[in-house]
């Protein structure tokens, strides 16, 4: 019972967290202002240089989605129907999810002041559909897929999540909407439908958890109206960011039972 608790735990973390910055970044004044703050954060990485360079994430979203359509092929070939029907159903949840907030379906942005854009971008499609084709991959376990890949994979995540930033494209707070979205809907899936055995949290996992927990505190006292350096909050976010995208992806487990045991067995010899 214990293992099967624990992706429907992390599931209600995520989502609670993703709920309360909505709140706070949609519906609050000081939410409102400080988000339009961050656009205006780093400025020095913020040159046309640098902003020709941002662009990149629109590439870097579409190759990992396209890694994981390869790793979905693949999946297929082996039969592996659960792994590739979770996977489906998750980016497909992330993509119309993401669309229905901005199109202020499920919760509009209040009009409580002029705080740079006027109409909506929370969450980051881009960020969350990032994560949801490695959470896909890890999922799919294609047999070019080991731990250095899947790193790779998550740190691209990552530099799209800042790139959306950076690239005044989003605030800070739909760029971290993006990943706490895709890390609850994942969660929810393998509670779902997972087969055994789950995967655990280790100690990894808890540290990245305790830098979840830090920046998300600097963000949300920032975004109550505390007075704290833009930069820093900001510095503090991306922190966060990536250590939820590191929670997500590690506790992540092939969905396939064959290269489980595959997996195992290898294991045993080494």
């Amino acid at each position: 019972m214990r293992e099967l608790s624990t992706p429907a735990a992390f599931a209600v973390m995520f989502g609670s967290a993703f709920a309360l910055l909505a709140v706070l970044a949609l519906s609050t004044q000081d939410g409102q202002r400080f988000d339009a703050a961050t656009l205006g954060a780093f400025d020095a990485l913020r040159a046309d240089g640098f902003l020709r360079a941002y662009a990149v994430r629109d590439w870097l979203a579409g190759a990992l989605l396209v890694v994981a359509a390869v790793a979905g092929v693949e999946a297929l070939v082996r039969r592996a129907w659960r792994a590739v029907a979770a996977s489906v159903v998750l980016v497909g949840l992330v993509l119309v999810a993401s669309f229905a907030f901005k199109a202020g379906w499920l919760l509009e942005r209040a009009d409580l002041g002029d705080f740079a854009y006027a109409y909506n971008t929370f969450p980051s499609g881009h960020a969350a559909a990032a994560l949801a084709a490695v959470v896909a991959v890890a999922w799919l376990n294609p047999r070019w897929l080991n731990g250095a890949v899947l790193v790779v994979l998550a740190v691209v995540c990552g530099a799209v999540a800042v790139a959306s930033l950076l690239s005044f494209a989003h605030r800070l707070s739909d760029v971290l909407g993006g990943v706490l979205l895709t890390g609850a809907i994942a969660f929810a899936i393998t509670a779902v439908v997972a087969p055994w055995p789950r995967r655990r949290p280790d100690r990894w996992v808890y540290g990245a958890l305790a830098a979840c927990a830090a920046g998300g505190t600097v963000v949300g006292v920032a975004m109550l109206g505390a007075g704290v350096p833009v930069d820093l909050v900001v510095a503090a976010g991306f922190a966060g960011c990536a250590a939820a995208i590191a929670v997500v992806v590690r506790m992540q487990h092939p969905m396939s039972r064959e290269r489980q045991a595959v997996s195992r067995a290898s294991s045993r010899v080494i």
